[in-house]
């Protein structure tokens, strides 16, 4: 992905169904050493984001949910998925390009039998990670990032 390409775009509703595309790394705090390229707060994959585009849908009967996605932070994702689940519409999810990590998370809002993913898409899944290097790790903050991990985990695999 090239930072250019990171977006949430919807499109206006035809025929009752919107679109959404989101493509690019979820979240927009990432650590400095592990930052590929600038992410431009306007075009990150963030709840904000998703409610702004949602809210351009409003109205549809139906919301399909293209995603193309390296993955990126675990608690915006599981975010994400929730603003997408308690939606009163039917979510098609759809992997159309490579969908890892936090990204899977997305794909599993949707709709009973309605997750899709094309036939040559390759897709991870994985343990949750911990964001960042720690120079300065101390035994209370590894204690404190496990349990997060360990939440983090919880969480997702209730998901899945």
């Amino acid at each position: 992905m090239k930072g250019t390409n990171l977006k949430i775009l919807a499109q206006a509703p035809v025929d009752g169904v919107a679109y959404i595309d989101v493509v690019g790394v979820i979240g927009d705090q990432w650590e400095e050493e592990y930052a590929r390229f600038v992410l431009e707060k306007e075009k990150s994959l963030t709840l904000e984001n998703l409610r702004s585009e949602l809210s351009k849908v409003k109205g549809a009967q139906k919301v399909v949910v293209n995603i193309d996605s390296e993955g990126g932070l675990i608690f915006e994702a599981l975010a994400m998925y929730d603003e997408l689940k308690r939606m009163d519409v039917e979510v098609e999810t759809n992997a159309i390009g490579f969908t890892a990590s936090a990204a899977t998370v997305i794909l599993q809002a949707a709709s009973p039998g309605k997750r899709f993913i094309s036939a040559n898409v390759p897709i991870l899944v994985h343990e949750v990670r911990y964001p960042g290097y720690f120079s300065d790790l101390t035994a209370e903050i590894a204690r404190t990032i496990e349990a997060d991990l360990e939440t983090a985990n919880d969480m997702a695999a209730k998901i899945y």
